[in-house]
C-alpha cells in the first residue's frame, strides 16, 4: 500500500511505502492519484511503475477469473493455447501450495 502526504489544500506532497505516524495528513494513495501525480512531461517511467504495482494484483484477478468462468462452463480450458493452459496450471499449483500452507489465503475474490 502507498501513502500519500498533503498539503492543506489536499495536494498530494510526497509519497510513502508506509504509514508515518509524525504526519497526521496521510492517507492511503489510489492509482488514479498515484498516475496524476507522476504524470509530466518525461514521467513515463514512473507511470510504468504504476503498472509494475498493480500487475500482481490484476494477474491475481485473472486467474479467479479464469476459474470462475471455467466452473460456470462459459469457458473450457483446452480452448486456450497449450502455453497458457501451462501457465495457469503452474499458477494453480503454486497458490494451492500456499493454500495448504496458511490458514488464510490472500485472495482477491
Amino acid at each position: 500500500m502507498l501513502y500519500a502526504e498533503r498539503d492543506a489544500h489536499g495536494a498530494i506532497i510526497a509519497i510513502r511505502k508506509a504509514e508515518e505516524t509524525e504526519t497526521a495528513a496521510q492517507d492511503e494513495l489510489t492509482v488514479a492519484e498515484l498516475t496524476e501525480f507522476l504524470s509530466g512531461p518525461g514521467e513515463r517511467s514512473h507511470l510504468e511503475e504504476v503498472l509494475k504495482l498493480t500487475d500482481s494484483g490484476v494477474i491475481r484477478l485473472i486467474d479467479d477469473l479464469v476459474d470462475l468462468l471455467e466452473q460456470k462452463h462459459i469457458i473450457l480450458l483446452t480452448e486456450l493455447p497449450e502455453e497458457a493452459r501451462k501457465k495457469l496450471y503452474q499458477r494453480r499449483m503454486v497458490r494451492q501450495k500456499l493454500q495448504e500452507q496458511t490458514l488464510v489465503v490472500d485472495d482477491i475474490l
